[in-house]
């Protein structure tokens, strides 16, 4: 499956929308617990370079960034936290800005 693909994927949620307001402060901390999560689960890859790319959750994005040696890590990172990214509602939309160093 492609990244297009999986974009689609993710904002084709059928979850419902959360009705409860959260203030800057709270979304923050969420927006922080995203990103954490998903650090931790690039840390436990088998493939021990994606423990160098972090990661940032801001209005929806999740942002991968960090030097990997081929495009093959490069994808691997976004498949990594692709689960994460379809299992909470915080995430619409993953961004790979991660580098090839090749």
């Amino acid at each position: 499956m492609s990244a297009a693909e999986h974009s689609r994927r993710l904002g084709a949620s059928s979850k419902a929308p959360e009705t409860v307001s959260q203030g800057p402060a709270e979304r923050a901390r969420d927006a922080e617990g995203v990103a954490r999560r998903a650090e931790a689960q690039l840390r436990t890859s088998p493939y021990k370079v994606l423990g160098r790319v972090t990661c940032n959750h801001h209005q929806g994005r999740l942002t991968l960034e960090g030097r990997v040696p081929t495009f093959y890590h490069k994808q691997l990172a976004q498949v990594a936290v692709l689960e994460l990214a379809e299992s909470c509602d915080e995430v619409r939309e993953i961004v790979n800005h991660i580098e090839v160093s090749e």
